[in-house]
């Protein structure tokens, strides 16, 4: 594998569970894609002049290990795949100071030209790169409690109404959060859906749990599944929606998708698994049988994304 970035954790991007927000390894994730597309013949020009980028399609992430401000973050990176219209790379952010593992990217990506979203032949070197960076995914990166099945085509905004999904959060794109044809960043995307947590948190709280007053109970992600559907440009206007698919014994399952207010198409569609532990300990609390019960009772049955 080769070395695609190196950085730290600022205290500006930890988050009210005191350590770093989700979209904060997503966007360093992004850079060491945009380092990638280098590599394969992408240049920085090339997107600036003609708009070709290296574009997401699909990732799945596990995240292993919180980091806290202060955590030197590096990213190695090698090829799973690779073919004439894509490539799927296998990416993991390691603690430099510890050597461990943070988290872990299966992530698929194609060369495309954003203004009309056309793919665009590799550059001649691209096939060698790859060819020379061969990897595999580790047992530790591997899908654990969501697949990779292909997604569904179906989703609109009236089933979205029908299945009562819960808005947790909308808004505008901001320009500053787009790439160089204006379409928004893949970091930006699960920024919103992560602005949208402490409300759905609100929605789908237990009595006597989330709410305990004598414990301070917070949150995190350990996995995620996403599509990119389609990158809406600056300006346009989205909503999150989020149901809750399936209780577990310590986690939940949840299904999201994130729309486009003015076309009614969908941006993106994420399943995540997600826990609850204590602030202080740094432990996971796993809901009383009373509280998972009542969860239960608020999910969506058939929820997919």
């Amino acid at each position: 594998m080769f070395e695609a970035f190196r950085g730290s954790v600022a205290q500006w991007e930890c988050d009210m569970m005191g350590h770093m927000n989700v979209r904060h390894y997503f966007a360093k994730c992004d850079q060491a894609i945009r380092f990638t597309a280098l590599k394969l013949g992408i240049t920085p020009q090339q997107s600036r002049d003609e708009g070709i980028e290296l574009v997401i399609t699909d990732q799945h992430v596990r995240f292993l290990q919180e980091q806290h401000a202060g955590s030197g973050l590096g990213i190695r990176m090698g090829v799973l795949d690779f073919s004439d219209k894509q490539i799927r790379l296998y990416q993991e952010i390691y603690n430099t100071l510890s050597g461990d593992i943070a988290t872990t990217f299966i992530t698929t990506a194609e060369p495309r030209r954003v203004a009309d979203d056309e793919l665009v032949a590799w550059p001649e070197m691209a096939q060698a790169f790859a060819a020379a960076n061969q990897t595999e995914i580790p047992n530790y990166a591997q899908p654990r409690s969501l697949d990779l099945a292909p997604g569904t085509d179906t989703m609109t905004m009236q089933t979205i109404e029908e299945l009562g999904l819960y808005e947790s959060s909308a808004g505008a794109i901001s320009g500053a959060n787009c790439d160089v044809a204006g379409r928004i960043r893949p970091a930006f995307l699960i920024g919103h859906i992560a602005d949208g947590v402490v409300n759905m948190t609100q929605k789908f709280k237990t009595r006597g749990f989330i709410d305990d007053p004598e414990r301070r109970i917070g949150g995190a992600v350990l996995e995620y599944r996403l599509i990119y559907r389609y990158r809406p440009r600056a300006g346009s206007l989205f909503t999150v929606r989020t149901g809750l698919a399936e209780v577990m014994e310590k986690t939940n399952r949840f299904a999201t998708w994130m729309m486009d207010l003015e076309t009614g198409k969908p941006i993106l569609s994420a399943a995540s698994v997600g826990l609850s532990f204590d602030l202080d300990t740094r432990k996971v609390v796993a809901p009383p049988p009373e509280a998972r019960a009542e969860m239960a009772a608020m999910m969506t049955p058939g929820l997919f994304i």
